[in-house]
C-alpha cells in the first residue's frame, strides 16, 4: 500500500499564502537535506500529518534553498519545528 504524501515542501515564494494566510493551524520543519536528525524526524511528521489531515498542514523547508525564511526565523539549528 503506498503512502499518501502528505507534508509539501515549500519555499520562500509561497510561504506567506501557504502558512501565514493558511485558515488552518499550520507546522513548518524548517530542515537540511544534509541533516540526519531531520531525515529522522521526518518519519514523526509524516506521522503528525497523517493524523491531523483536514485539521492542519504540515510543511518543510529546505534551509539551504531558502536562506531567507532561515534568516527572518532565526533558524539556529535543524530540524526547528514551529507552528
Amino acid at each position: 500500500m503506498e503512502k499518501k504524501h502528505l507534508i509539501s515542501e515549500i519555499g520562500e515564494h509561497v510561504f506567506e499564502d501557504e502558512v501565514l494566510r493558511s485558515a488552518l493551524p499550520v507546522l513548518v520543519s524548517f530542515e537540511a537535506p544534509w541533516s540526519r536528525p531531520c531525515q529522522m524526524v521526518h518519519s514523526l511528521l509524516h506521522d503528525v500529518a497523517s493524523l491531523c489531515e483536514g485539521k492542519a498542514r504540515v510543511f518543510r523547508v529546505n534551509v539551504d534553498d531558502n536562506p531567507d525564511l532561515g534568516l527572518w526565523y532565526d533558524i539556529q539549528a535543524v530540524p526547528t519545528l514551529m507552528c
